[in-house]
């Protein structure tokens, strides 16, 4: 170096491919790495999620099965003792991720039994009137659990009339 330089120019001539190599650097993670990662970890994010939870009297084809008026959730959905009721889960899971569903009830009979993949379960009330409570886990892979409950208020079973015992008008 020769002995006219200033400090100055000292600093500069190594300081500029320095700042210079600092900003590429800089600019390279913040344009192009970073949003690489970041796109690694939207696409983990779980898009699956509980619509909704509905009871509807049991029939041999769900499609056109009849609603039962839907309550506000919390209150007791009202079944009479010893009946049948389909319980339906609808799921948004735009990513068809595998679901697994876990239905529970704590004195009725439910069906099927602890885990599938059956979006729809069979209750079936018990003969004593009380409030069971109905609860049925979510699982989608890679998301965490949903849960939902709903009260079966058990009422008294309205007998059906005997056609024999109808007098003709």
């Amino acid at each position: 170096m020769p002995e006219n330089q200033s400090w100055i120019d000292q600093i500069s001539r190594v300081g500029s491919p320095i700042a210079i190599a600092a900003i590429i650097g800089y600019g390279t993670w913040d344009l192009i790495v970073q949003p690489l990662f970041q796109g690694e970890t939207l696409s983990n994010v779980c898009t699956a999620r509980i619509l909704s939870v509905s009871v509807n009297k049991l029939s041999l084809n769900p499609e056109f099965a009849e609603d039962e008026p839907q309550l506000p959730e919390g209150l007791p959905i009202v079944v009479p003792a010893g009946e049948k009721r389909a319980i339906t889960v609808r799921l948004e899971n735009p990513d068809r991720k595998p679901v697994l569903f876990t239905w529970k009830a704590d004195r009725g009979k439910i069906n099927p039994q602890g885990s599938s993949a059956s979006s729809r379960a069979v209750y079936t009330a018990p003969k004593t009137l009380m409030n069971d409570p109905v609860s049925v886990l979510v699982q989608v892979q890679g998301c965490d659990l949903e849960e939902r409950s709903l009260t079966m208020a058990v009422v008294p079973a309205t007998p059906a009339p005997d056609p024999l015992s109808v007098s003709p008008p």
